[in-house]
């Protein structure tokens, strides 16, 4: 732990000087106070608090760390702490971790150098014992923790009996024939969540029953996670109880059993530990909950940490356990249960849909009931990769085949398929009032689903590129000082290609060791459609085209060469193993830390605030991509022309894309064209960037081929396919760049006439 003197050697000034910045016992000159501002920050120094009391008059300040205010029982907490405060001398500040590490330990270093008395907190970060002794302990600053109890550190604490209160429920389910029960709880790391994960445990050894792992699940905290976790617990386990630690998670599985069409209480109990309410009615009926005094919590909390203050050096810690109120006559109403599966009341009919292999795909799976249980018409979904799924709507049509009512399709297909006849004409379905164009995006039917005037598909996924970045290794003070003594200038998000290049260079372990990463960014290259959108986007920033406005290829033009030298070279500063790289692959590594910089579709990015998969969790920033000309990614729903069952197709696709289900397939993965999705509050929590997603809409680039009224439309993949070429040739070391490019302009020539575009 850095001390006074360490700041002074630094800061090259007295002991005295900083003692006199830091206390403003006596006025310091504004370059000194710079200086020694400046060592302080670099060292992370903290003024020792009681050596401080002696010159400085303590302050009259105690200070509240909570994880945020979504969960009702976190304002509980709260309203005991200040009901307790207000009618003290002390004022109290509170603010919020959001559960993000770095985050709270910027707010505690901030309390502390505001001298408050002390703190009251639920930790994040339980396991790092060492920051926490370091702040409060060898400096005698009063701390009470709440509910997650601090590893190996002697301070106060104040918690539920979480063990008895879980075991003594999952007993009680036991007593009464349940045996299918799932324990949903927020991270094991947590005292009070692993002490729910021993009672629940322990519950079953003693009944002398075998424990399934996959019954037993870890949230966020969240209200969408526990969404997630409870559409896949309830698709592939059907539990016929579910226990739960928070009010959030068990919001989560009441919505996911809503929409699998699963009866609370009557199919599935959910039972969470909560806070007492005077209103038992009037909150989630049919959710049975325990009755935890929140309120009262928040009191002693701020009892014990009064007393402390009163005695900081001396005060004896103290660890206090409420205990739940078990309401055990709501048990008792369900007793020998009987379990009641979901099957579809007068099914009709039965749709196939081919959609492409994604985790959007799964959602809709698992969304299914709700559609089922509204229209009667069944669904089986297939999957198929990317790169195979354009080919199998066209061998379906030519074969006459009839596997398949509804396909989903990449909007750079529309005018191919819709022109060759692979799809059915839905304008009528389009144009009638029942349909809501106004609710998409401006203008977006015309990319997504219309083709000389007629319509061919729904909106379904709207996913254009952002760049993420590693927003705490472009704030860090040294690296920004190391990047701009090398490239004179400020290290930021880079706007320009030029500039994404040097600090993808800026990253990378093998051109600066020095890089706490090993790679500045990641690309897709598998197979042609992945590297496509990486050329184009670099073409189109710098004035590039592959063809002109008079359908005339120009691939080999000086913008492009430059365009795709910039591209080439990008690929130094990645993983070696790129052309094996799927997106999925490039989310990984951004996830876990092994890249600095990543541009990617939106869709793909929906779990990197996910604790549990990503160790960025907190660090990211976004902007938009360098050149500022995305790609407009995106996805629709069509209907096979062969289709016996087109009226049933319409509804599944009426429902998979209307304004019904977008925010749970937000939730779940991909976001929909839907307007007022980017207007949602709590998904702008959940992912900040949809502001940004709405605000670029009208700068993203279609990806189209050639045309003209009565001509031929090429089919937009072979284009890119002879654009990727001279790429993948040159990386290989086929041919030169050079002399790549110029077959690319010959066989893309080719290519243009043989569907009648004269070169």
């Amino acid at each position: 732990m850095a001390t006074i003197k360490d700041v002074a050697r630094l800061a090259k000034v007295s002991v005295a000087t900083v003692s006199n910045y830091i206390n403003k016992t006596k006025p310091v000159k504004p370059e000194t106070s710079k200086k020694i501002q400046e060592a302080i920050d670099q060292l992370n120094y903290l003024p020792n608090a009681s050596a401080r009391n002696l010159k400085v008059k303590a302050s009259n300040e105690v200070a509240v760390i909570l994880p945020n205010l979504n969960d009702a029982y976190y304002i509980d907490i709260f309203k005991g702490i200040e009901k307790v405060f207000q009618s003290s001398n002390y004022f109290v500040n509170v603010a919020f971790s959001d559960e993000i590490a770095d985050k709270e330990i910027m707010l505690i270093n901030n309390f502390l150098k505001k001298n408050v008395n002390g703190i009251i907190i639920i930790t994040c970060q339980p396991d790092n014992t060492d920051f926490f002794k370091q702040r409060f302990i060898q400096r005698n600053i009063p701390l009470v923790v709440i509910d997650r109890q601090i590893k190996y550190l002697e301070t106060n604490f104040i918690c539920f009996d979480n063990y008895n209160a879980v075991k003594k429920i999952t007993e009680k389910l036991i007593q009464n024939n349940y045996r299918s029960i799932a324990l949903v709880v927020g991270p094991e790391e947590y005292s009070c969540e692993s002490e729910c994960i021993e009672g629940y445990k322990s519950a079953y050894l003693e009944h002398n029953l075998k424990i399934d792992s996959d019954m037993i699940l870890q949230t966020n905290l969240s209200k969408e996670d526990a969404f997630r976790l409870g559409i896949s617990l309830i698709a592939e386990k059907n539990p016929d109880a579910v226990i739960t630690s928070a009010e959030s998670i068990a919001k989560g599985i009441i919505e996911a059993a809503y929409l699998r069409r699963v009866k609370v209480p009557e199919d599935m109990l959910i039972i969470t530990l909560n806070q007492d309410y005077w209103n038992k009615q009037g909150r989630y009926p049919g959710i049975i909950r325990t009755a935890r005094p929140a309120i009262d919590m928040g009191e002693q909390a701020s009892l014990l940490l009064s007393k402390n203050i009163n005695s900081p050096v001396l005060f004896e810690k103290q660890k206090i356990v409420m205990k739940d109120k078990i309401l055990s006559g709501d048990f008792d109403l369900f007793n020998n249960k009987h379990s009641v599966y979901f099957h579809a009341a007068g099914k009709k009919s039965e749709i196939s849909v081919l959609m492409m292999e994604c985790n959007l795909a799964a959602a809709i799976k698992n969304l299914l009931p709700h559609f089922i249980e509204k229209t009667g018409v069944d669904v089986k979904i297939s999957t198929m990769n990317q790169r195979f799924l354009l080919d199998k709507i066209i061998a379906d049509f030519e074969t006459n085949d009839n596997p398949f009512d509804v396909y989903m399709f990449d909007i750079p297909w529309l005018s191919y398929i819709a022109y060759n006849g692979y799809l059915a004409d839905i304008s009528s379905f389009i144009n009638s009032p029942g349909f809501n164009k106004d609710m998409y995006l401006p203008g977006c039917l015309k990319y997504y689903s219309e083709f000389e005037g007629k319509y061919y598909g729904v909106p379904f996924i709207y996913a254009p590129q952002l760049l993420f970045y590693r927003k705490d290794l472009f704030n860090d003070k040294k690296l920004g000082e190391e990047f701009e003594k090398k490239y004179k200038t400020k290290l930021r998000p880079p706007r320009t290609w030029l500039e994404f290049n040097a600090v993808a260079e800026f990253f990378t372990k093998a051109y600066n060791p020095d890089s706490p990463v090993e790679y500045g960014t990641s690309v897709p290259a598998a197979y042609s459609e992945l590297l496509a959108p990486e050329l184009l986007i670099r073409l189109w920033a710098y004035g590039g085209e592959i063809f002109n406005k008079d359908n005339k290829v120009v691939i080999n033009s000086e913008k492009n060469i430059k365009a795709l030298k910039n591209f080439l070279y990008t690929l130094n500063f990645t993983n070696p193993g790129f052309l094996n790289y799927s997106i999925e692959k490039t989310v990984y590594d951004f996830y876990t830390g092994k890249t600095a910089m990543l541009i990617s579709y939106a869709v793909y990015i929906s779990e990197i605030n996910n604790r549990f998969k990503s160790k960025i969790v907190g660090k990211i920033g976004y902007e938009q991509i360098p050149g500022r000309s995305p790609i407009l990614g995106g996805w629709s729903l069509g209907i096979s022309p062969h289709s016996r069952k087109k009226e049933e197709a319409l509804k599944f696709i009426n429902w998979a894309c209307g304004k019904e289900i977008c925010v749970y397939c937000t939730i779940l993965e991909g976001q929909s064209p839907i307007v007022d999705l980017y207007r949602n509050d709590d998904l702008q929590k959940l992912y900040p960037w949809l502001t940004l997603l709405l605000d670029i809409y009208d700068s993203c680039n279609v990806r189209v081929g050639p045309y003209k009224p009565g001509g031929k439309v090429i089919p937009q993949n072979r284009i890119e396919y002879l654009m990727c070429k001279p790429v993948y040739e040159t990386i290989q070391k086929k041919r030169t760049f050079e002399e790549a490019l110029e077959v690319a302009q010959k066989e893309l020539e080719e290519l243009f006439e043989s569907y009648g575009y004269p070169q």
